[in-house]
């Protein structure tokens, strides 16, 4: 304790002689002692001149830009001013209703040279189990699909999957 009481009183005491000594070397001379060239006036020396140009950065181009007021905006013709199409899917599957089954839509997917779907799995729109064989269900599509990928998995994997492209409609049933 006694030690901690020492050394902090040191830390104190160097700690103000620094301030101390920072304060008077910062004063400088001042008054009819300091050294000046004769006929300056006592006025600071100029800074020299420099010789190196001084390079400007040129403006970037901008692009003109036709504003237009909104009647003059035109729509083509056929375009419905909506993001989103709404489409019945019902799929039934007789031969199946005993089998537990899961349906997956995707919307992006191709088929390969050796007609296999090749699925991007993140594409999912839909993801639900089938009852009994039957499903039923209205989704809301992206305006810009025209077609989709159903697919339907079985649980019991010696069934093969059943794998359908559908053209995007009101109503599509499988």
């Amino acid at each position: 304790m006694k030690n901690l009481k020492l050394s902090m009183s040191l830390f104190f005491w160097l700690g103000l002689s620094l301030v101390l000594s920072l304060g008077l070397a910062g004063c400088g001379g001042g008054g009819s002692g300091g050294s000046s060239t004769a006929g300056d006036g006592g006025q600071p020396p100029s800074a020299p001149e420099t010789s190196t140009p001084v390079t400007s950065i040129p403006e970037p181009e901008t692009p003109s830009v036709t504003s237009l007021t909104t009647a003059e905006i035109e729509a083509p013709e056929g375009l419905t001013f909506t993001s989103a199409f709404a489409m019945d899917l019902s799929v039934n599957l007789e031969q199946y209703q005993q089998q537990k089954a899961y349906i997956s839509v995707y919307s992006d997917y191709h088929q390969a040279d050796n007609n296999q779907w090749q699925i991007n799995y993140n594409s999912r729109i839909l993801g639900s189990s089938v009852n009994n064989g039957v499903f039923n269900k209205a989704l809301t599509l992206p305006q810009h699909l025209e077609k989709v990928l159903v697919q339907v998995w079985f649980y019991d994997t010696s069934i093969e999957p059943l794998t359908r492209e559908v053209t995007v409609a009101e109503r599509v049933g499988i």
